[in-house]
Protein backbone atom coordinates (compact mmCIF):
# COMPACT_ATOMS: atom_id res chain seq x y z
CA UNK A 1 0.00 0.00 0.00
CA UNK A 2 2.85 2.38 0.81
CA UNK A 3 4.51 1.76 -2.53
CA UNK A 4 1.21 2.20 -4.39
CA UNK A 5 0.51 5.49 -2.57
CA UNK A 6 4.06 6.67 -3.26
CA UNK A 7 3.73 6.01 -6.97
CA UNK A 8 0.25 7.55 -7.30
CA UNK A 9 1.17 10.76 -5.49
CA UNK A 10 4.82 11.04 -6.57
CA UNK A 11 6.06 11.14 -2.97
CA UNK A 12 9.21 9.77 -1.42
CA UNK A 13 8.58 8.29 2.01
CA UNK A 14 11.84 8.67 3.91
CA UNK A 15 10.92 7.19 7.26
CA UNK A 16 8.27 5.30 9.14
CA UNK A 17 7.60 4.92 12.84
CA UNK A 18 6.33 1.50 13.81
CA UNK A 19 5.49 0.18 17.24
CA UNK A 20 7.43 -2.51 19.04
CA UNK A 21 4.30 -4.65 18.83
CA UNK A 22 4.24 -4.36 15.02
CA UNK A 23 7.94 -5.24 14.87
CA UNK A 24 7.33 -8.25 17.12
CA UNK A 25 4.47 -9.46 14.93
CA UNK A 26 6.53 -9.03 11.77
CA UNK A 27 10.26 -8.92 12.64
CA UNK A 28 11.27 -8.59 9.00
CA UNK A 29 9.14 -5.47 8.44
CA UNK A 30 11.86 -2.84 9.07
CA UNK A 31 14.42 -4.56 6.85
CA UNK A 32 11.79 -5.27 4.19
CA UNK A 33 10.75 -1.62 4.03
CA UNK A 34 14.40 -0.61 3.83
CA UNK A 35 15.41 -3.10 1.15
CA UNK A 36 12.32 -2.90 -1.06
CA UNK A 37 11.26 0.77 -0.96
CA UNK A 38 14.12 2.56 0.82
CA UNK A 39 12.21 3.56 3.99
CA UNK A 40 14.08 3.91 7.28
CA UNK A 41 12.04 2.47 10.16
CA UNK A 42 12.08 3.71 13.70
CA UNK A 43 10.82 1.06 16.12
CA UNK A 44 9.27 2.95 19.01
CA UNK A 45 7.59 2.04 22.26
CA UNK A 46 4.19 3.74 22.28
CA UNK A 47 2.50 4.95 25.41
CA UNK A 48 0.66 2.51 27.60
CA UNK A 49 -2.64 3.03 29.35
CA UNK A 50 -0.80 3.10 32.67
CA UNK A 51 1.53 5.90 31.60
CA UNK A 52 -1.26 7.92 30.06
CA UNK A 53 -3.71 7.24 32.87
CA UNK A 54 -6.62 7.10 30.45
CA UNK A 55 -9.28 4.52 29.79
CA UNK A 56 -10.12 3.95 26.16
CA UNK A 57 -13.64 3.48 24.90
CA UNK A 58 -12.72 1.33 21.93
CA UNK A 59 -9.83 -0.42 20.28
CA UNK A 60 -10.12 2.05 17.39
CA UNK A 61 -9.55 5.07 19.63
CA UNK A 62 -6.64 3.29 21.32
CA UNK A 63 -5.04 2.60 17.92
CA UNK A 64 -5.56 6.22 16.87
CA UNK A 65 -3.88 7.47 20.04
CA UNK A 66 -1.04 4.97 19.68
CA UNK A 67 -0.36 5.97 16.08
CA UNK A 68 -0.40 9.66 17.06
CA UNK A 69 2.09 8.91 19.83
CA UNK A 70 4.43 7.05 17.46
CA UNK A 71 4.28 9.86 14.87
CA UNK A 72 5.11 12.48 17.51
CA UNK A 73 8.10 10.42 18.68
CA UNK A 74 9.26 9.86 15.09
CA UNK A 75 9.36 13.57 14.24
CA UNK A 76 10.99 14.76 17.47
Amino acid sequence: MIDEYRKQHHHKVAGAGITQQAAALCPELPSLLWSSIDIVCLVLAPFTEETRGEQFLSLESQLDEESDSVVRKAIE
